[in-house]
């Protein structure tokens, strides 16, 4: 995952609104600056809001009964997340879509804003309150 946070893809469009994008570009790729897996983001928030996590992994068929009968999920919708999020990918793909990750579009925030793109744990950091209320 590469976890982007709200404000710089803001301040990315924002610029791009308002001066247009870089070298014609048509499209415009925008990755947070640090690739974090699913597990160790919930181990960045439990380590901010200074709880303790136990993660456990479950097979293909109790996450498609979780989904679909604890969480209501569409059947399409669920088979889609556990097939999706069950693979295993190399560093660099994203999970979602499954395509590689260029490393050089994980700098177009600092490109496009100037500013560097925010960490996960900045991200979570900020927004600690929201967390806990």
């Amino acid at each position: 995952m590469d976890c982007i946070a709200p404000e710089d893809i803001g301040r990315v469009s924002g610029t791009v609104l308002a001066k247009g994008p870089q070298v014609e570009q048509r499209v415009i790729y925008l990755y947070g600056p640090e690739l974090t897996s699913q597990s160790d983001c919930v181990k960045i928030i439990a380590s901010v809001l200074g709880k303790e996590v136990k993660i456990e992994e479950r097979d293909a068929e109790s996450a498609y009964k979780m989904f679909t009968e604890e969480e209501s999920m569409p059947p399409p919708l669920a088979e889609y997340l556990v097939k999706q999020f069950g693979k295993r990918f190399p560093e660099g793909v994203d999970a979602a879509f499954g395509t590689t990750i260029d490393r050089k579009h994980m700098e177009n925030v600092e490109r496009y804003s100037g500013k560097k793109a925010m960490t996960f744990k900045e991200w979570v950091e900020n927004n600690k309150a929201k967390f806990l209320s």
